[in-house]
Order: C-alpha cells, then sequence, then structure tokens
C-alpha cells in the first residue's frame, strides 16, 4: 500500500513537471538532423561554379534595385512531427574582396511542396518567412571566401508533419556593386538527394527564371518534438519504469 503511494506520488510529481514546462530543457536532447553538410564543410563544384546566387540584388547606378534577383532553394522532410529550432548553412562570397564586417542580412523562408516541375516537386507556397540582421546571424569565416551561418529559431519554431515535404530558401540582402553571395553547394551529408531549385533573374527586366539542378546545397535543419509530444513521451516512460518497479515489489 505505501508503495503503490509512493509510486503515484512520483508519477503524479513527474507528470506536473512535465506539464508545466521543466521538461522543455530537454528538448534538444531528442533533437533530430537534417544534414547536407556532414560535418566539416567541403567545397563542391557544378557546372564551374562552388555556389548559387541567392541575394536581393541593387543593380548597380543606372539599373536600378531588384529586390528579387535571385533565390536558391532545397526540399527536406522528417519522419516525425516536429519544431525547427535551428538552421545552419553554408555560402560563398563571389568576390576576393570580401570582409568580415560585410556581413549580410539574411532571409530565410520554408515554403510547401508542389507536385509540378520536372520532378513532380517544386517550392510552392510560401508557408513562414523569417528576417535576421547580421547580428542575429552566427558567422564563421571558412576559407576562400565560405562563410558558415547560423540561426536560432527556438522562440519561433517552425513546425513540420511527419512524412512531409517541405522547402526551404536562403537570401542574403547583399548590394551587387558591394559583393555577390550564393548558397554553397554540397555533395557530403546523410539526407541530401541531388535535387535543388534556383530562381535566377538572367535579363534583369522580366520574371526569374527557375532552374532545376542536381547538386545538393550547404544546409543543417535541427528539429525538436513539440513539447506536447515530448511530455507524453516522457510520461510514458515514467509509467513504464514505476510498473516495472511495481513488479518487483
Amino acid at each position: 500500500m505505501i508503495r503503490n503511494c509512493l509510486a503515484t506520488i512520483v508519477y503524479s510529481a513527474t507528470y506536473f513537471a512535465l506539464v508545466f514546462g521543466l521538461a522543455g530543457t530537454d528538448r534538444r536532447v531528442h533533437a533530430q538532423t537534417f544534414d547536407q553538410i556532414g560535418g566539416t564543410f567541403v567545397p563542391f563544384t557544378f557546372s564551374g561554379d562552388q555556389a548559387a546566387a541567392s541575394q536581393f540584388d541593387a543593380l548597380g547606378p543606372g539599373f536600378g534595385t531588384r529586390d528579387d534577383f535571385a533565390t536558391a532553394y532545397d526540399n527536406f522532410s522528417f519522419a516525425g512531427t516536429l519544431s525547427v529550432v535551428e538552421v545552419d548553412w553554408v555560402g560563398e562570397f563571389f568576390d576576393d574582396d570580401y570582409l568580415l564586417f560585410d556581413l549580410p542580412d539574411f532571409q530565410l523562408q520554408f515554403h510547401a511542396d508542389s507536385p509540378t516541375g520536372p520532378n513532380g516537386s517544386e517550392p510552392g507556397a510560401l508557408l513562414k518567412s523569417y528576417d535576421f540582421t547580421q547580428f542575429q546571424v552566427n558567422a564563421t569565416p571558412l576559407a576562400d571566401n565560405f562563410v558558415s551561418y547560423s540561426v536560432d529559431l527556438a522562440s519561433d519554431p517552425f513546425g513540420v508533419t511527419g512524412g512531409t515535404e517541405y522547402w526551404i530558401s536562403v537570401v542574403a540582402d547583399v548590394d551587387v556593386d558591394q559583393n555577390e553571395w550564393g548558397l554553397a553547394y554540397s555533395d557530403s551529408g546523410p539526407d541530401g538527394d541531388d535535387f535543388s531549385v534556383q530562381d535566377f533573374d538572367l535579363d534583369l527586366v522580366g520574371p526569374r527564371d527557375r532552374f532545376y539542378d542536381t547538386p545538393d546545397f550547404a544546409l543543417s535543419i535541427t528539429a525538436v518534438p513539440e513539447p506536447g509530444s515530448l511530455a507524453i513521451l516522457l510520461v510514458s516512460g515514467s509509467m513504464m519504469v514505476l510498473r516495472r518497479r511495481k513488479r518487483t515489489l
């Protein structure tokens, strides 16, 4: 009787701790990663380039501004229903006069998958958009004008449904007369599928052209269980432990 009461008290304490968010500090322990970088970044060359242009672009004197000059997209999915809390990527400055204090602002967007295009998949409707200043982005210079970037979305995560295809785009806010920036190609990481998309303004006046490419981009997306799902998982685990203990008492 006393042992049963103690088991009930332990279970109840665990349950309320989870409900009131104490388990939230353990969410990243259960993190899953969609990885197309593969640890240490290794440059990959495709059609003579190591990155695809992806930037909001001021075209220079006499040409005006093209706010959607180029956008690079890549597809991803997770097996379970999760919340994306971190995105990492690698970019390249195309000009040799790159300086660290010229780091740009970024726009990061998540898109639904559209069952169109030559592969039956391409970026579709916009689902969520984030704007980050250069002071909100963690940047680490690498060799040869490559830079590794990271942003934290934990305060406003993007929710994904298990088994659903999504697209992500990363665009730098860079003036072309200052520099040119692109999302780096990658042939590393366990989750690449050799498929990506780029929208690019070839003639600088009309609609952008869409290109379907074979390389992946150097992206890593970290997601964690939603708080409610994690609470259920941990409570279920605690119940199993208590049942085992009860049988041995």
